[in-house]
């Protein structure tokens, strides 16, 4: 689950932090004995405890975060829904403006859990962004070799059959909706007549909330990242004082059956920006870095 390796990942660096500092500050003292750092295979342990089961992959739980510059609006509900599962779409002619295109999006999508019969990932790809990425100097090289270390995707095909997993797994998590996608969200949107099906393909501009409320804004589109996550980190001596999520470089590309107007494939990239402001016992530090994502579904009715 995203959320559950971004904090093993996240762990694994604040505990090297707290080596690093504590060891640099005793470091003066010949007398006191140096904590040693934390090894491979207990890092190893720490990620893996800290890691959902396969059924859980994708939860995200969030609580309402203070929205900082720009605010969006209320979300509207979409202006049409389509309760008939046969119910045909008509021409892409129809769905030219982004307006139209994002409602086509989320009528589509947002039956997918109420009628799928099974969820396939076809494959769920992590990085670390570099440009993204500060550390304190005294764990930079050793930080940055734990980030790659532990960022790793899943390749291997999963399926779902039970409507309950389905509705974790499937953007967005825990949530009977997968899109409360807006028009002043995107950036560009496009809708191609395949003959029998609709190629959409949406970019979206980079959020404009920082930790949104689940709903609103990537939150509200993507399986992301939220500033609660970090309430289930608990180290001594650690204090989060700040956290910060930002979402960028979203795109959303997905396959419109036109004879039912069900969503068959979906293809998410999006990516958070962590912000951390981190008390480690005495010492203050800042932490930045930044995970990007891309998960492959193909949907069956």
């Amino acid at each position: 689950m995203k959320n559950k390796k971004f904090i093993g990942i996240i762990a694994v660096v604040i505990i090297l932090a707290v080596a690093a500092v504590i060891g640099v500050s005793l470091s003066k003292d010949k007398t006191v004995d140096i904590p040693e750092t934390t090894t491979e295979s207990s890092v190893d342990s720490f990620v893996e405890n800290t890691e959902d089961t396969e059924n859980a992959d994708n939860i995200t739980d969030v609580t309402n975060a203070e929205n900082i510059g720009e605010t969006s609006e209320e979300i509207p509900a979409n202006k049409e829904t389509v309760s008939d599962t046969t119910a045909a779409v008509t021409s892409a002619d129809s769905f030219e403006s982004v307006e139209e295109i994002v409602n086509l999006y989320n009528t589509s999508v947002n039956r997918v859990k109420s009628e799928a019969k099974s969820l396939t990932r076809n494959y769920k790809k992590l990085s670390s962004i570099d440009n993204y990425l500060q550390l304190p100097s005294a764990i930079e090289g050793i930080g940055k070799t734990a980030i790659d270390t532990f960022v790793k995707g899943e390749n291997e095909p999963q399926t779902w059959t039970k409507k309950e997993d389905i509705k974790i797994i499937f953007p967005v998590g825990k949530e009977d909706y997968s899109s409360h996608l807006t028009a002043d969200m995107v950036e560009s949107a496009t809708c191609k007549d395949n003959g029998n099906t609709y190629q959409i393909d949406i970019k979206l501009y980079n959020d404009k909330l920082t930790s949104p409320a689940k709903g609103k804004g990537y939150a509200g589109v993507f399986n992301t990242v939220t500033a609660s996550t970090f309430e289930e980190i608990s180290i001594p001596t650690v204090t989060f004082h700040t956290v910060k999520v930002n979402g960028i470089n979203g795109r959303i590309s997905c396959t419109i059956d036109k004879a039912t107007g069900r969503v068959i494939k979906a293809n998410y990239k999006n990516a958070d920006i962590l912000y951390l402001g981190v008390k480690v016992a005495f010492a203050d530090f800042d932490v930045q870095f930044a995970l990007d994502v891309e998960e492959d579904y193909t949907i069956t009715y």
